[in-house]
């Protein structure tokens, strides 16, 4: 299969529920994080649902488009039409060589609609982090520009620690797509997530 699956198979079941799992400990870790540094989303004006991020697993994915499914038509329609609108805009800031700066079309009113589904990186952005690549490279991020710059040069332990994370994703991610069969590669925003479903 080189397609992506949709629409969402309840027999998907199983690996949805480990991901929602894993869902749960990285909401947790990042809890610990930010109450470790201070770090709080409130009064902030800016949004971290303005980056262009990008999703690189079919399980976020279905995980995404299984609670899509369950709007209503109308819902649907109007999710659809802003990212639509997301993905035309996003072309034509690439196109003339712009940052991409537009907020994500799931975001209602300056909160995310779909909150509990949200993909992996909208649940990890924001706060100091580290993570080893496979070569054991060490690869660190200062989290929000919001925190105090002496916070935010600490080295681990107070950062999150993504690796985990990551490891446990990839073995979820590669079991599913032996399950249905799919070899593509995924990079997708969510905008052609919901576009694709």
């Amino acid at each position: 299969m080189n397609t992506l699956p949709g629409p969402y198979n309840p027999g998907l079941d199983p690996f949805m529920e480990q991901l929602g799992v894993l869902y749960q400990a990285m909401d947790e870790a990042y809890r610990k994080t930010a109450d470790h540094y201070g770090s709080s989303c409130k009064d902030c004006a800016g949004s971290c649902c303005r980056y262009h991020f990008f999703h690189y697993t079919v399980a976020e994915y279905l995980y995404l488009i299984r609670d899509l499914q369950g709007l209503s038509r109308e819902e649907q329609n109007q999710i659809r039409l802003l990212a639509h609108r997301y993905v035309a805009e996003s072309d034509r800031l690439a196109s003339e060589g712009q940052q991409i700066d537009l907020m994500c079309p799931l975001n209602e009113d300056g909160l995310c609609s779909i909150y509990p589904f949200r993909p992996m990186i909208c649940r990890l952005h924001g706060v100091p982090h580290f993570y080893r690549r496979p070569d054991m490279l060490l690869v660190q991020g200062d989290g929000c520009p919001r925190l105090i710059p002496e916070n935010r040069k600490s080295t681990p332990p107070g950062k999150l620690n993504r690796t985990p994370f990551y490891k446990k994703m990839a073995v979820i991610e590669k079991k599913l797509r032996q399950e249905i069969g799919f070899t593509k590669r995924v990079k997708m925003t969510i905008a052609d997530m919901i576009l694709a479903f």
